[in-house]
């Protein structure tokens, strides 16, 4: 059998790449050092990509290729001190930092472990041991891509590590079961774990508009848009409050006519979809999307045509 490969994170300067031979010609089972790359100050978190176990990404934020001789062949700011955990996905790398082990860490924000959770199978969410706040807390991803807080779980202090696993829900057949360490009072929490709670309706109008009559429009319209509506296509434009548009737009924000004649209208959505504009058909009856610029305006709320 092929020898196995260990990477081994630590408290010294480096991390150690080991080998471990299973069937040794010889003797018995052996553990041996291959090689010893300098990273930088205590990188004491370890994970690879998911779909490229070449890339070691460690816990100061660094990457690696995964040889015998490793490398850095990259570095990036953590956004914090002490980053003690970390949480790499397809197209993200999630960072907890840690503010160091006293007694000020107990009375703040103190992320001590962050793992996606299995169990929701209907989004990704992600589950954050919080050791100052007592809590799990529950992210989840808002429609402009940034992950927000949607809930959390209360405990007794200390708080630490969080494990579930489908595995554990198949074998004790009670629902969604969540094992959580409490550090500082050494105990181990057990309970189902709760579903989330359902987002809140918060339909509500939005903009009214009540352009002037002019040459290609001579007859006056009110043009009225809701924001929040749940639908898959997002938020509504409506002449009249007929002839309903669907804008594809969240939280619609800063409905503005322009152009010559009023023509247009450009719309933007606060929490996704970008900024849009419209054209208005059938006289003044019906609105057709003619373009829009998704990522590069963040969160629209007003437009001056100028």
């Amino acid at each position: 059998m092929v020898p196995q490969t260990i990477l081994v994170a630590s408290y010294t300067d480096s991390i150690y790449t080991l080998s471990f031979d299973l069937t040794p010609l010889i003797g018995s089972l052996t553990l041996k050092l291959l090689a010893q790359t300098p990273i930088g100050y205590h990188p004491s978190w370890i994970g690879s990509h998911p779909s490229n176990n070449s890339l070691i990404i460690q816990g100061s934020n660094r990457q690696m290729e995964k040889s015998s001789q490793s490398k850095v062949v990259a570095r990036a700011k953590s956004g914090g001190a002490d980053p003690c955990t970390l949480l790499v996905t397809e197209d993200e790398l999630i960072i907890g930092n840690h503010v160091g082990r006293n007694k000020a860490c107990q009375s703040s924000s103190h992320p001590h472990q962050v793992i996606l959770n299995p169990l929701n199978q209907t989004e990704k969410e992600l589950l954050v041991p919080d050791l100052g706040a007592d809590k799990v807390w529950r992210l989840t991803k808002r429609s402009n891509g940034k992950w927000s807080i949607c809930g959390h779980i209360n405990f007794e202090a200390g708080v630490a590590h969080d494990i579930l696993t489908p595995e554990i829900l198949l074998n004790v057949m009670t629902g969604s079961t969540s094992y959580t360490l409490l550090e500082l009072t050494l105990n181990l929490a057990v309970h189902t774990f709760p579903p989330l709670p359902a987002p809140p309706t918060l339909l509500t109008p939005s903009e009214v508009l009540l352009p002037e009559p002019n040459a290609s429009f001579p007859e006056t319209f009110i043009y009225t848009s809701n924001r929040n509506d749940p639908h898959l296509e997002g938020d509504t434009i409506a002449p009249e409050l007929v002839n309903e548009a669907r804008t594809g737009l969240t939280h619609v924000r800063g409905m503005v006519f322009g152009g010559n004649d009023d023509k247009y209208l450009v719309v933007g959505g606060v929490e996704g979809g970008g900024v849009k504009v419209f054209e208005r058909i059938e006289g003044r009856k019906g609105l057709k999307e003619i373009t829009k610029l998704i990522e590069d305006v963040g969160c629209p709320t007003g437009f001056l045509w100028y």
